[in-house]
């Protein structure tokens, strides 16, 4: 079974916060819950690509007491549906091959 790769891990995040604007869990939440794991979550391809919606400030970050880091869509709708029309984004945003 094939790792998605980092822009399409950024796609179906920006999918699943379209569906579902005021959803937010952490990393390891977003592999189980967000994404579909016969797909193939690669960890590290999942942080890169939430660093990457952090940086164009489509996520925000949470760190909670204990450490624990959580993420959430603060992007507008209108904004969200820029980016998912988009057919070069992420493409046009760094390391995409991730």
């Amino acid at each position: 079974m094939p790792n998605l790769t980092t822009p399409a891990l950024v796609r179906q995040l920006l999918m699943y916060t379209h569906a579902n604007p005021n959803a937010s869990d952490s990393a390891q939440g977003i592999a189980r819950w967000w994404l579909d794991p016969s797909e193939g979550v690669n960890l590290q391809a999942l942080d890169k690509a939430l660093d990457l919606l952090l940086s164009r400030g489509v996520f925000a970050e949470r760190i909670a007491a204990d450490g624990r880091r959580s993420y959430r869509r603060i992007c507008s709708d209108a904004h969200l549906q820029q980016l998912l029309a988009d057919a070069r984004f992420p493409l046009d945003a760094g390391d995409a091959q991730g």
